[in-house]
Order: C-alpha cells, then sequence, then structure tokens
C-alpha cells in the first residue's frame, strides 16, 4: 500500500542527512531554528511545518504526522531517560518520529 506519510518520512531524512549541518550552538533552540528554517526552504510549500505543536510538544511537527525532537548535549543517563519518555508519549500522537542529540 502506498503511504504518503512514509514518503514524507524518508524525505525528511534525506534532507537531514544530506543538508543539515548545523552550527555549534550554545543552546538547543537554535538547534530546532535551524532545522526548522531548512525544512521550510526545502519541503512543499502545502506542508504544514510548525515548531512545538501538539500535546507532547515535538520542536518540530510536518503536517501533524511527524514529530522531530532535539536535544542538546545530552550526557547523563536520566537526561537520556528522559528524552526516551518524551518519544514514547509522542508515538500517540505522530506517526513517524525522529530524535536528535546534538553535541556542542
Amino acid at each position: 500500500m502506498f503511504d504518503l506519510d512514509q514518503d514524507l518520512f524518508f524525505d525528511i531524512k534525506e534532507i537531514i542527512e544530506e543538508e543539515w549541518n548545523p552550527q555549534k550552538y550554545f543552546n538547543e533552540t537554535d538547534y530546532h531554528k535551524d532545522l526548522y528554517q531548512l525544512l521550510k526552504n526545502r519541503l512543499r510549500e502545502d506542508r504544514r511545518i510548525f515548531r512545538e505543536r501538539g500535546n507532547n510538544r515535538a520542536d518540530i511537527v510536518i503536517d501533524d504526522k511527524i514529530g522531530i525532537e532535539i536535544k542538546k548535549d545530552l550526557r547523563h543517563k536520566s537526561e537520556v531517560d528522559r528524552c526516551v519518555t518524551q518519544v514514547k508519549r509522542m508515538k500517540r500522537e505522530y506517526n513517524y518520529i525522529f530524535s536528535f542529540n546534538c553535541w556542542g
């Protein structure tokens, strides 16, 4: 069966892998802004792209189907555990989820 959400997921994955090379930022929000701007520029105009949207508040949401969670400098088990819990909650709301840990 043809899955438009899956196609969108792989389009986003390709954009991130091939084009997202953010500078080192001091805070997580700057990574959100950087990726958000790239996706706004590269995805079709009819795509709805939001920052911090939904009950589970993914950092970036595309078409209310794909959530992106970005963390910065996760170093401790408690931080990783919190991120895993957030992603698990997001699974209830989004069909696909990206999660990144940016170092810098």
